[in-house]
């Protein structure tokens, strides 16, 4: 849990600081190697803990708001897709807090 909270914060980061429509449409290989050891973290996690909560998927849109916008962003509208990954990378955080506040709860 520990880890995806570092590695999604990464990318979180990434996109809360970028505003260009190059930025967002071409993502830095480092963004996209956290992207992929999130995933692997959250199969990993699936695999470990078998227990499956409701709040497990919502990692697929933060994902999604990293995908559309590097097909799909021009000039004309960073200022939508910015909103898209701003907002939409925090559902990568959202997954894992709510796992953190039940192990907590748990303990």
């Amino acid at each position: 849990v520990v880890a995806l909270i570092v590695v999604g914060g990464i990318i979180v980061t990434y996109y809360w600081t970028k505003d260009s429509v190059e930025d967002i449409r071409n993502i830095p290989v480092y963004v996209m190697m956290m992207a992929l050891i999130y995933i692997l973290l959250q199969i990993a996690k699936r695999y470990f803990f078998r227990t499956k909560n409701w709040w497990d998927w919502l990692y697929y849109i933060g994902l999604i708001a990293i995908m559309v916008p590097t097909l799909l962003a021009t000039a004309e509208n960073v200022s939508m897709y910015n909103i898209i990954t701003d907002y939409g990378t925090l559902f990568l955080l959202i997954p894992i807090l709510l796992d953190g506040r039940q192990i907590i709860q748990n303990k």
